[in-house]
């Protein structure tokens, strides 16, 4: 069975921007496991590739290129439609995990709306889920 994985920005910049063993590590299994499709978006590259100096063409490149083996999914109506309910549901629940500077939230309905996991070094991940399931829960 393939398992299809989002990976948040964080994680790729700790992996191969900030060197994280741990993180770079993790990726690596998920790489070499023919049962896994790493998948990323437009803006998670825009993330990723945001935070390399301008004069440093060669880390850019270098970024480029791992993110360009990874599956590139488009953001679609009903991924930003989802994102603007959990944004719009988090303020009526008076919750504070949703940023609208961050696309976080983004990044949640893209895995929601396309059954993916995602992985991530953010705990705002996990509560957005959490937003997530107790929407879907208010919603039904």
């Amino acid at each position: 069975m393939i398992t299809n994985i989002l990976i948040d920005a964080n994680l790729i910049i700790s992996a191969f921007d900030s060197d994280n063993k741990d993180a770079l590590k993790k990726i690596m299994e998920w790489v070499k496991d023919d049962c896994v499709v790493l998948c990323i978006t437009p803006l998670i590259r825009y993330e990723v590739l945001r935070g390399v100096p301008f004069n440093d063409d060669d880390k850019y490149k270098e970024l480029q290129r791992i993110l360009n083996s990874f599956r590139e999914l488009e953001i679609r109506r009903n991924t930003s439609e989802l994102a603007s309910h959990l944004f719009r549901y988090a303020k009526y629940s008076e919750r504070k995990i949703v940023d609208k500077r961050s696309f976080d939230v983004f990044h949640c309905s893209t895995a929601q709306c396309n059954q993916l996991e995602i992985k991530s070094f953010d705990d705002d991940i996990a509560k957005l889920n959490e937003l997530y399931n107790d929407y879907a829960e208010f919603k039904s």
